[in-house]
């Protein structure tokens, strides 16, 4: 135990990557060296010397010739954190909630608040003066359909989807028992019970019941006003049980942030990424324009300017038949998304923004 702290503590004073994203970097590296068969060891080291995992050089199509235009694994660790202390706001959900209440017809209704064996009621709970398990069961009888996910998960981690339907209950699709339910209400620690945000109609049609959540990167460079830099939307499958999420067996679609279009999605199966022009199980074309986008792209960076105090955001979006919502903000997104078809070190929005930080690590 001692050997492993010191070593990570000589490797994080030798990267400069705090210790925190040195271990996950250990782990990382290690479990792509492991792993990782489409490669040449000699190639392997060749990503290892630049940063990369070498599952980038297939994913990326690295080479000599366009490697620095890429944001390195090793790099974007050390570039963390790029918001400062104040990034408690972002850091879980429930928080949020509080810090843009400003901005709360933006923002899923909160219910429920379950934590270690208490049930408490929320600001948009419909009945304050109740708090039980029944509770939660009557107002998913009243909805119809309620979201239970983690204050601070990510991923899609431990989510569920809750329906009452014709007085039968579903979690994530499948038919349980009302006591099944309670129960698993009751097991529940750290958790949010919401509203369930249905896409937006035209949305919907290519993967129906789940979010088909977009993320969209806002960059906050110290006075300048906000600015959008990337965006991509994600489509659930049979595969994600009730998430849309892409590492979860999800597609994902780039979406142009000038206009909000976006056409063909992508998977990554087996660790390599496959394109559909079709939904693999709806068969809907994965083609089209993002609802009111001008309007949603204002609002976002409003929301950034308020709590300028951050600089790197990810805003998670869900698109609705009435407007949009926000789910979550992440404040170290996952970049590979939008590198497997662009580079953000050279001809991005993000570009000078990032090179700058890096400059200044």
């Amino acid at each position: 135990m001692i050997l492993k702290k010191i070593t990570i503590k000589g490797l994080s004073k030798a990267t400069g990557i705090k210790p925190y994203m040195t271990r996950k970097a250990v782990k990382v590296f290690w479990a792509d060296f492991r792993k990782e068969k489409r490669l040449s060891f000699k190639k392997k080291i060749w990503a290892y010397k630049r940063g990369f995992t070498s599952a980038k050089v297939s994913d990326y199509g690295l080479n000599d010739e366009n490697y620095r235009n890429y944001l390195s694994d090793l790099d974007y660790y050390r570039l963390f954190p790029l918001n400062n202390e104040y990034v408690k706001w972002i850091n879980d959900k429930l928080t949020t909630k509080y810090i843009l209440s400003r901005y709360n017809e933006y923002q899923p209704q909160y219910y429920y608040n379950l934590n270690k064996n208490k049930i408490i009621p929320m600001m948009d709970s419909i009945d304050k003066e109740t708090s039980s398990v029944e509770s939660i069961v009557n107002l998913l009888k009243k909805k119809g359909i309620l979201a239970l996910k983690q204050e601070a998960g990510s991923l899609g981690a431990g989510f569920y989807k809750l329906e009452c339907i014709d007085n039968h209950f579903f979690a994530n699709g499948k038919q349980i028992e009302e006591n099944d339910l309670i129960n698993l209400i009751k097991s529940l620690d750290g958790y949010l019970v919401t509203e369930f945000l249905k896409a937006h109609k035209d949305i919907d049609l290519i993967h129906p019941g789940t979010a088909n959540s977009i993320r969209v990167m806002v960059i906050k460079d110290g006075n300048k006003p906000a600015k959008t830099a990337n965006a991509f939307i994600r489509f659930g499958t049979s595969e994600t049980k009730g998430v849309d999420n892409a590492s979860a067996g999800g597609l994902f679609s780039l979406v142009d942030i000038n206009n909000g279009y976006f056409e063909k999605g992508y998977r990554k199966i087996n660790g390599e990424l496959s394109e559909y022009k079709l939904h693999p199980d709806t068969e809907a074309l994965i083609k089209g324009q993002l609802p009111d986008w001008s309007s949603i792209i204002q609002k976002l960076e409003e929301i950034t300017d308020y709590i300028g105090q951050l600089s790197w955001l990810g805003f998670d979006v869900v698109i609705t038949d009435d407007g949009f919502k926000i789910l979550e903000i992440n404040s170290h997104q996952d970049i590979s998304w939008y590198q497997y078809s662009y580079p953000l070190l050279k001809d991005n929005p993000a570009s000078d923004f990032l090179n700058l930080k890096l400059k200044e690590k």
